[in-house]
């Protein structure tokens, strides 16, 4: 894997979670996007360049023409609102690049149980033991970004 190649993932994977941090970070990537398509480029490109899809760009473009900014606010969604952010699982993450001991709790692997009870007394975060055990194996996995809900678009 070349250097560039090196950079140009660290890049997107940092962009992908930067472009999920909060609706103010989507608004501005929205906005983005639709004053480069204001400035001459296609929706696609942009939406390439930026890893979306083509008609995502373009009901941006159309959602601004039509409601300005407004439009490219996040609307509420139905369901249960998340109860750990995108920023609650980087932390994780970072916490479980030690084993569970440099943590001063016992065991040489992180578990289930062990996750719901460090959520609940460092970040104050309640879980069932399911979505523990369910989220520490997507924290393992490596499909952390994957969030429970889906990306806004």
């Amino acid at each position: 894997m070349g250097v560039h190649t090196t950079v140009q993932k660290s890049i997107d994977e940092e962009f992908q979670l930067a472009s999920r941090q909060s609706s103010e970070t989507r608004y501005l990537h929205r906005l983005h996007c639709v004053k480069l398509v204001q400035a001459g480029c296609d929706a696609a490109s942009v939406g390439e360049w930026f890893d979306r899809p083509t008609r995502t760009v373009e009901r941006w473009v159309r959602q601004y023409s039509e409601q300005g900014g407004s439009g490219l606010i996040d609307k509420p969604r139905a369901g249960r609102p998340r109860t750990i952010d995108d920023a609650l699982i980087a932390k994780l993450k970072s916490d479980m690049r030690k084993p569970p001991a440099a943590h001063g709790l016992s065991g040489k692997s992180w578990t289930g149980v062990m996750l719901r009870g460090w959520l609940l007394n460092q970040y104050e975060a309640e879980l069932s033991l399911r979505q523990s055990q369910r989220l520490l194996k997507r924290l393992q996995s490596g499909d952390a970004a994957r969030s429970d809900q889906k990306p806004a678009a």
